[in-house]
């Protein structure tokens, strides 16, 4: 974000196929029969209809590699490497272990482009940090949304992790956490949203 956002007049149609983009990919992941924050459900949808959704505003923003970041964002959301590799292509034994040499290659392929993207995104650094001194609400909405998925990756599996230490948390409290977590997760992406939105609203 290191240019001035254009203003074309087409904005709002940039906005309708944000929503539609963001809408189909939340009924894609929606499962009628999940709970409210099961994998699939609402919560879960909705997080994943606001990453599609900022994916698409970036798109017409010709940010592309916010762009790409957004929708690798969305098809992590939808654990899409687990599902259609033998693994998650995060993880070292993916690579490590027995899974088939095309999958490998595919895998490494989309951790090498989402570092490619998000090397291009470090060089707006400078201008996010003068427009965060200057009070810009996009600029703000970055740090916040890391805030959020920072926390919400924290309290992740909190149960297993505290286990080691004898900490058992009791039902309530582990439904609390997946609350939380998911509602964490879908904040991330809403601010992500407003990021782009304020950011295209900004004065040059």
């Amino acid at each position: 974000m290191d240019t001035a956002p254009p203003r074309p007049a087409s904005d709002r149609l940039g906005a309708a196929l944000a929503l539609l983009g963001g809408a189909v990919a939340a009924a894609l992941s929606f499962d009628p029969a999940a709970g409210l924050v099961d994998e699939g459900g609402p919560i879960e949808a909705a997080t994943v209809g606001a990453l599609a959704a900022a994916a698409v505003l970036a798109l017409r923003a010709r940010l592309w590699a916010a762009a790409i970041v957004l929708a690798l964002l969305a098809a992590r959301e939808l654990d899409l490497d687990k599902t259609t590799l033998s693994g998650g292509i995060l993880k070292s034994r993916f690579y490590l272990g027995d899974a088939p040499l095309p999958e490998k290659a595919v895998g490494l392929a989309v951790v090498l482009l989402a570092l490619g993207a998000l090397a291009v995104l470090a060089r707006g650094l400078p201008a996010w940090w003068r427009a965060l001194r200057a009070g810009r609400g996009w600029a703000w909405c970055l740090p916040a949304a890391a805030a959020a998925v920072v926390v919400a990756k924290s309290i992740d599996g909190l149960g297993r992790k505290l286990a080691p230490l004898g900490v058992e948390l009791s039902a309530a409290a582990g439904a609390w956490v997946v609350r939380a977590e998911e509602a964490l997760e879908l904040g991330f992406a809403l601010l992500l949203v407003a990021a782009l939105v304020l950011w295209r609203r900004a004065p040059d």
